[in-house]
């Protein structure tokens, strides 16, 4: 047996590159020692949250991500749930000084 690709884990995140990589033409294989998704996948909650991003690569990657399962997997939007849930921020940068402060559990925290 022989692969341009071996994706170790099928959770989502190795489904998706193994999907992605056979549509791009390359023979993939996928090495799972259990269930299909039955690790962190299947424990996982399932949201794709913007509203919870700073402005940078973390928002940047979120957005990326919604807009694959909406549009690039929407043909298979019926296997699994996705439900969208919040909002991108609207401030896209820093909060002012009195906003980060007055937001609980954020007092204090390190940013950066």
């Amino acid at each position: 047996m022989s692969a341009d690709l071996v994706v170790v884990g099928a959770g989502v995140v190795g489904a998706a590159a193994a999907y992605f990589a056979a549509l791009a033409g390359l023979r993939v294989v996928v090495v799972e020692r259990g269930a299909i998704a039955g690790g962190t996948s299947s424990a996982g909650e399932g949201n794709l949250l913007v509203s919870d991003k700073e402005a940078g690569p973390e928002l940047d990657l979120a957005l990326y991500s919604q807009r694959v399962w909406r549009e690039d997997l929407a043909e298979h939007a019926g296997l699994w749930e996705f439900e969208a849930k919040g909002g991108p921020p609207r401030r896209r940068g820093p909060a002012p000084r009195a906003c980060r402060a007055s937001r609980p559990g954020r007092a204090g925290r390190p940013r950066g």
